[in-house]
């Protein structure tokens, strides 16, 4: 009887374990554990360094009062990746920006140039 009760437990542990890693129910204890061991693996592995290869380009208020107020044109943008790919030779470039209106430049007046002409 008793191995009867053990056995069971023992799968009700795991049915548990097996449902919070598949996400199908949440096991809050679990989750501060599983949150303490990754920070603890982060730390671990980190090194205290730098890593030189990530860099952050801030557009501040120095970079506005030169350029101009924000937004600025697709353009502009594009000029500063460009510059990053062949001056700085970055491999990835990444927004954390939101464009949430589209661009106003040149590009977009000829499209509707060419609409407007039937094109």
């Amino acid at each position: 009887m008793r191995a009867l009760i053990r056995s069971g437990l023992v799968a009700l542990l795991l049915l548990l374990f097996v449902g919070h890693a598949a996400e199908w129910m949440r096991i809050g204890l679990l989750s501060q554990f599983e949150s303490f061991a990754y920070d603890t693996q982060v730390r671990a592995d980190a090194t205290g360094e730098r890593d030189r290869r990530v860099v952050i380009v801030d557009i501040d208020e120095n970079s506005i009062a030169r350029i101009g107020q924000w937004p600025w044109a697709r353009t502009e943008l594009a000029a500063m990746v460009e510059s990053l790919y062949s001056r700085y030779g970055v491999f990835t470039v990444g927004f954390d920006m939101v464009f949430a209106e589209p661009g106003r430049g040149v590009g977009h007046e000829w499209m509707a140039a060419l609409r407007a002409a039937g094109l």
